[in-house]
């Protein structure tokens, strides 16, 4: 790495367009919206609690069960920004496809929407609905970022639709991530 380079990681670079432009919108969902400082107080919130009342760290799995919504992105940077990584599942999979994943990827933490929750998804860990969620980041004072990512490390643990048998983990670091986004970007002129 050249002096001066900054390592490819999600919350890094996210925060380096909260600082350019803190007021700007970062995040939309229907009538609700975020600005990149509003995103990172709210990541920095989430981080610290994930981290003191669950023990998320390097390594670690957290398992989000949601509809697209604005605690989605907050929650990812917060989860990466510990060096953890997220296992993003569809509210649409049935109870049997979650327990089989949530078994096969070993969550520290489930996060979820109250509206997928099924009472017949053994969880097997601690979990936390949305509405506890906001309430436990909201009592929660934010602490300076510690942000351990490392670019070559998992950001996010995806599951493939399983066409041949059981869905199966797939490992998706920063550097890919940031690579893909930035390639977007630049095809289509968000710069």
């Amino acid at each position: 790495m050249t002096s001066g380079a900054q390592p490819l990681t999600i919350g890094r670079g996210i925060r380096a367009v909260a600082d350019r432009f803190p007021d700007k919108s970062a995040i939309h969902c229907g009538d609700d919206t975020l600005s990149y400082a509003e995103l990172m107080d709210r990541a920095a919130r989430a981080a610290a609690m994930l981290a003191e009342d669950y023990g998320v760290g390097p390594g670690d799995r957290v398992a989000l069960i949601a509809p697209n919504c604005l605690e989605y992105l907050e929650i990812i940077i917060a989860v990466s920004d510990l060096g953890a990584m997220t296992a993003a599942l569809s509210p649409k999979l049935s109870s049997t496809e979650l327990n089989g994943i949530l078994k096969d990827c070993a969550p520290r933490l489930v996060i979820y929407a109250q509206d997928i929750a099924r009472a017949d998804i053994g969880l097997g860990c601690p979990s936390l609905s949305f509405d506890a969620y906001i309430a436990a980041i909201e009592a929660t004072a934010p602490s300076p970022v510690k942000d351990i990512a490392v670019e070559t490390e998992p950001f996010v643990l995806h599951y493939t639709s399983g066409t041949t048998g059981a869905p199966k983990g797939v490992m998706v670091p920063h550097r890919s991530r940031v690579l893909s986004f930035l390639g977007m970007a630049s095809e289509y002129g968000c710069y």
